[in-house]
C-alpha cells in the first residue's frame, strides 16, 4: 500500500523502508551541500529510536562516494542510538541527475 504522510517520523514508524531523496545543491565552491541530507538523517534517526521493528533506509540523493558510510551512518547511529546492520538496514541506490540532458534522460530509461 502506498500512502503519503506529513512527517518523517510518521514515515518511519508506519513503514518498513525509507527512501531518502532530498536535494543536494552545489555550494559556492562547487561541492555538494549535504545540509538537507544531514537534517533528514537526524529526523529519521530520532524516529528509528522509537521504532520496535527493523527498518531499511535507502539513500537515493545524489552524494559523493563514501557519504553513506562517513556521514549518513554515523548520524543515524548517533541519533537512533542503534547500530546499522543489526538494528536497521542502510544502503545506497545512487541516482545521478544531469540537468543538461534532462529531456533525454526522461525519455530514455537507463538499463543495466
Amino acid at each position: 500500500m502506498l500512502c503519503a504522510v506529513d512527517t518523517r517520523d510518521e514515515a518511519v514508524l508506519q513503514t518498513d523502508v525509507t527512501f531518502l531523496t532530498v536535494g543536494t545543491p552545489k555550494t559556492a565552491d562547487g561541492r555538494i551541500d549535504l545540509r538537507h541530507v544531514v537534517r533528514a538523517c537526524e529526523e529519521i534517526g530520532r524516529a528509528l529510536k522509537k521504532k520496535k521493528a527493523y527498518h531499511l533506509i535507502i539513500i537515493k540523493s545524489t552524494v559523493v562516494p563514501g557519504t553513506t558510510r562517513d556521514v549518513v551512518k554515523p548520524i543515524l547511529e548517533r541519533t537512533a542510538e542503534l547500530s546499522a546492520g543489526s538494528d536497521f538496514g542502510l544502503c545506497m541506490n545512487p541516482e545521478f541527475y544531469d540537468r543538461a540532458r534532462q529531456s533525454q534522460t526522461l525519455c530514455v530509461p537507463i538499463a543495466l
